[in-house]
């Protein structure tokens, strides 16, 4: 990709990320690495139904610590934010088959914790000896430790573990390039893109937009 290029797409994504939800944090005192460390118990689970605001899980495999006797149950009766745990019950019913951690070991501050990560996000969980997990609240931020998938976390785990001496990056080693003015756009833009149009290794910059692309 030429460098013009790599330019027009930055100066799309710009005006595509602005606003104030776009906004990130890197959490460089707590990663991935601080998290694995810390904890007691990483469990890799599947998800029951819930049913009379719990849901049983079955363990897939046991990352840190050792199996329970008896697999976790995820309570999403109340806890201090009745709305999040609602919305986090519809998140777990979303998941289906996909695959669940519950973390619980030791946070930032060094106190007591515990977490579910589900559909890419981080639910604060009370537990008392890793059985009954009761759901708080959604937590955005441990989003600062890890801000993705559910599935790329666990494959994150697996290679600290394999590992000696394993390497979670928290600088992007890039910058933006100069904001470059394409033009205007009439309405929303939904997507930005790179296309090879002819096969030829060229690309144009394809712009899906809310009038047109």
């Amino acid at each position: 990709m030429s460098m013009r290029m790599k330019q027009l797409l930055m100066s799309v994504a710009i005006v595509v990320l602005a606003g104030p939800q776009a906004m990130g944090r890197i959490n460089a005192n707590f990663t991935p690495i601080d998290l694995l460390s810390e904890a007691n118990l990483v469990l890799i689970v599947k998800l029951k139904p819930v049913v009379k605001n719990e849901a049983q899980t079955v363990v897939q495999r046991v990352l840190v610590g050792e199996k329970p006797t008896k697999a976790p149950v995820i309570d999403v009766s109340g806890g201090s934010k009745p709305e999040h745990a609602k919305a986090v019950a519809k998140m777990m019913a979303a998941v289906g088959n996909q695959d669940v951690l519950l973390v619980a070991g030791k946070n930032e501050d060094g106190d007591e914790a515990a977490w579910m990560h589900v559909a890419g996000k981080w639910v604060d969980i009370y537990t008392e000896e890793n059985k009954l997990w009761e759901v708080e609240q959604i937590i955005s931020e441990m989003e600062g430790t890890w801000a993705g998938g559910t599935d790329m976390l666990i494959r994150c785990f697996d290679y600290m573990q394999k590992d000696d001496d394993p390497d979670v990056p928290v600088t992007a080693g890039c910058q933006w390039g100069e904001n470059v003015k394409l033009g205007k756009i009439a309405g929303k833009i939904y997507s930005a893109s790179a296309v090879d149009l002819t096969g030829k290794g060229k690309f144009d910059l394809f712009i899906a937009a809310e009038k047109g692309d």
